[in-house]
């Protein structure tokens, strides 16, 4: 993904390089590498921007698809997902074992819902693979 069309996916799913950053919990310098093309976008973030950015426009002619056009579709069995962990705070479970994600040592959980969700779902897309250790 060039850094031009890198920045055009933010741009239409109207996020800035420090949401992007806030929402997957990455350094900001690393996003911004990313924006101006000093770091290589890893293809599993740029197929996920793609699939973010589609249902907000039509490539050939840069509108709004059509009312009742579906773009975005959502897979069944997906590996991880959020529940509540407490009264407004969620976490990111593994479906298969129904534990608490742990990824690089890291613990998920505790996080706003919407950042629990993007997460998942970013998680999801890219195929990640959690710790190990969290697996029984």
């Amino acid at each position: 993904m060039s850094p031009d069309r890198f920045n055009e996916c933010l741009l239409h799913i109207r996020w800035t390089p420090i949401n992007l950053a806030s929402a997957l919990q990455w350094d900001l310098s690393w996003i911004e590498a990313l924006e101006t093309g000093n770091a290589e976008v890893p293809a599993g973030l740029a197929t996920w921007l793609e699939t973010l950015a589609q249902p907000h426009f039509s490539p050939a002619t840069n509108h709004l698809p059509a009312p009742g056009v579906k773009t975005l579709t959502t897979t069944a069995g997906s590996r991880f997902d959020i529940r509540k962990d407490s009264d407004s705070r969620w976490e990111i479970f593994d479906t298969t074992t129904g534990r608490t994600v742990f990824i690089g040592g890291k613990p998920y959980f505790d996080l706003p819902q919407d950042s629990a969700d993007t997460l998942a779902d970013f998680m999801n897309s890219v195929g990640m693979v959690p710790d190990k250790d969290t697996l029984h």
